[in-house]
């Protein structure tokens, strides 16, 4: 489990994330670019990309508890799942600080990585922890 999730979650940042329209064209974000500004979307006003960025965080504390053998690591690492999940539902996203959004044309396949590698701590953590009450 540790190393699917974790070659999974590394595996997405060599790739693109998502493709939006802006105002010149389409824009394609890199998954290492969203990684890496996304920490700080809410300087510009992006509160729900803060949000959704925050499922990194969830993801690096529900692996650090499987790893200790912590039986809440399935609660942060669900809660990781579900906030990156839930990107799935989003129409358009921040294009610029001025408040500016871009819609969505399509999720790449480090959007698909990066949700796995959070899908494959979940399932981990939820049957080590199912197997351990047996």
């Amino acid at each position: 489990v540790v190393v699917l999730c974790v070659t999974l979650f590394g595996s997405s940042l060599s790739q693109d994330a998502f493709v939006f329209d802006d105002f010149d064209g389409q824009k394609v974000m890199g998954s290492l670019d969203v990684l890496l500004m996304g920490a700080f979307a809410f300087l510009g006003g992006g509160l729900l990309e803060q949000l959704i960025w925050d499922a990194n965080v969830l993801f690096v504390i529900g692996f650090f508890t499987f790893y200790r053998g912590k039986p809440s690591a399935w609660k942060w690492s669900l809660a990781a799942t579900v906030l990156s999940a839930s990107f799935l539902g989003w129409d358009e996203v921040l294009a610029a600080e001025n408040g500016r959004t871009g819609k969505i044309t399509s999720l790449e396949y480090g959007y698909w990585l990066w949700l796995a590698g959070m899908l494959s701590l979940t399932i981990g953590a939820l049957w080590s922890k199912l197997s351990n009450r047996a």
